[in-house]
């Protein structure tokens, strides 16, 4: 596990599983989804699978809560009989989340900075040719290399709160970044490196508890 999802999980346990003091309020809530990239960046592997986790806390008489959200996505595709192509992106989002109850129903919007990692690879699983379909240069839509940038990020959702502390529910987010990728081919005849424009639409199912 990367550094910055290590510490973000032992952050995220620890707030999750404190004593609840008087006043605070938050919610902790694990993302399974999707993950939607620009094509023309990201193709064959612009749609992702996405997963992480949503956690809002602060007290109830604050006008918003701090949000501190952290999403992984991935997708392999194999671009010949030899080899394949996987793009992953993590980000590390913190911001504002302003929620709304209204009764057992928490609807909500959120906002802020996001600190995106994403990575471009090509693998070789062997078969009838070792021959790299980068060798010529041909690179086809994608760039293989990887880095990090800020950027920012949006998302909207809502709660369902089932039982006193139980919730499930739905996220919806925008997140981008402009990153420089620094290629890891050059052998191959791509350029040192590219701008690549790492934003998306992630969706999923929200799933956790209250305190």
């Amino acid at each position: 596990m990367r550094r910055p999802a290590l510490a973000f999980a032992i952050l995220a346990s620890a707030l999750a599983l404190a004593p609840a003091r008087a006043g605070a309020d938050g919610h902790f809530a694990l993302f399974l989804g999707r993950k939607s990239l620009s094509a023309s960046d990201w193709a064959p592997v612009e749609s992702q699978q996405a997963g992480g986790v949503v956690m809002s806390f602060g007290r109830d008489d604050w006008p918003v809560h701090i949000a501190l959200d952290l999403l992984l996505s991935n997708n392999d595709a194999a671009i010949s009989q030899s080899f394949s192509v996987t793009g992953s992106t993590s980000e590390l989002d913190l911001g504002v989340r302003k929620i709304w109850g209204l009764g057992r129903v928490y609807p909500y919007v959120g906002g802020g900075l996001a600190r995106m990692n994403v990575r471009m690879s090509l693998e070789s699983h062997g078969g009838p040719t070792l021959r790299s379909p980068l060798a010529s240069g041909d690179t086809g839509p994608f760039f293989l290399g990887g880095d990090h940038a800020f950027g920012y990020w949006a998302d909207t959702g809502v709660l369902f709160r089932a039982g006193d502390h139980a919730n499930f529910g739905i996220d919806v987010r925008y997140s981008s970044a402009n990153v420089t990728l620094n290629s890891t081919s050059a052998p191959f005849g791509q350029p040192p490196a590219q701008d690549v424009r790492a934003a998306g639409l992630s969706y999923g199912l929200l799933i956790g508890g209250a305190w």
